[in-house]
């Protein structure tokens, strides 16, 4: 709309230039006061012309900066969303992978407290055939004193 109100007031300039153009070339002298014709009102009127014109074309270039700065605000911003999404994608992918890790640590440490255990029963077992043993060594100790 704004473009088509441009154009329209660029159209009457133009109109208003053609007759201060026609009325200089062609001269009428108006018969009733004896001058020539409205010459400095062709002029006036199309110099409002031509300034409305200059308004309306400085506010349609205003609008149109506007639409590119926001264009290239959304293609920065589109940008960055596939920026963003990208690293959320590898985020989520070591996220996975330090899960995976975390399992397989928690299935070492389980391992090795397994481990663990069965040292101290081995241990444990270790003791109490030692205690027995030094059980049966006092038998004959205690028999040669008896």
């Amino acid at each position: 709309r704004l473009w088509k109100e441009t154009i329209n007031t660029l159209k009457g300039g133009i109109c208003s230039l053609i007759e201060v153009y026609n009325a200089l070339i062609q001269p009428k002298k108006d018969p009733v006061t004896g001058q020539w014709s409205n010459i400095g009102k062709h002029i006036v009127q199309a110099h409002k012309h031509l300034q409305h014109s200059e308004e309306m074309a400085n506010l349609a270039l205003k609008r149109l900066d506007a639409i590119k700065y926001i264009e290239k605000t959304i293609e920065e911003l589109g940008k960055k969303k596939l920026s963003n999404e990208r690293k959320l994608s590898d985020s989520e992918k070591d996220l996975e992978q330090n899960r995976k890790d975390q399992t397989s640590i928690n299935q070492k440490i389980q391992g090795e407290k397994e481990k663990k255990d069965a040292a101290k029963r081995i241990l444990d077992n270790g003791q109490l055939i030692s205690g027995v043993g030094t059980g049966l060594l006092a038998v004959p100790v205690l028999g040669w004193i008896a």
